[in-house]
């Protein structure tokens, strides 16, 4: 109810911006990184974002109110939720791979590194049993080039400077 009277009604929360709602409900200090020109060591980032338990997001272009899921699974103009990124052992080296989360509870990545991927055959037994859950639950995997061509915007949010 605060959140509502502060932003003055329930329609004004519909939409809006990630990195708004990030800072107003935590209180935290806030970062943003354009994908199209991601910083160089973006991979190490994510990673260490995660691991300091900071809050994660990230959005597609698009308008927000059109609501449109091309095929491979992704909708244009919509905000996910950034639950995890990994460095795992792949084939003769390593893959950093990025955990996503569409707050709609379904429609997910239909690409490299889902859940049905031949990707992770390749990966060790240990490794694919702790990080895959084969469902539909809105909550997939992708590897880091995939989210910087699929997605516009990073946010970060940590709750200490």
């Amino acid at each position: 109810k605060f959140f509502r009277r502060l932003r003055g009604s329930y329609q004004n929360l519909n939409g809006g911006y990630l990195s708004d709602a990030l800072v107003d409900l935590t209180g935290g200090v806030q970062v943003q990184f354009s994908l199209k020109d991601p910083p160089p060591d973006l991979e190490e980032i994510l990673k260490a974002a995660d691991k300091s338990r900071c809050l994660m997001g990230c959005s597609t272009s698009g308008q927000s109110r059109r609501n449109i899921e091309l095929r491979n699974g992704i909708v244009q103009g919509h905000a996910y939720t950034i639950t995890g990124a990994v460095k795992i052992p792949y084939k003769n080296g390593w893959k950093h791979i990025i955990r996503i989360w569409n707050p709609w509870g379904h429609g997910e990545w239909k690409g490299p590194w889902s859940d049905d991927s031949p990707q992770w055959d390749r990966v060790d037994p240990e490794y694919r049993e702790a990080l895959l859950r084969n469902k539909n639950d809105g909550e997939f995997w992708m590897s880091c080039e995939n989210f910087q061509e699929q997605f516009s915007w990073l946010y970060i949010c940590n709750n200490t400077p």
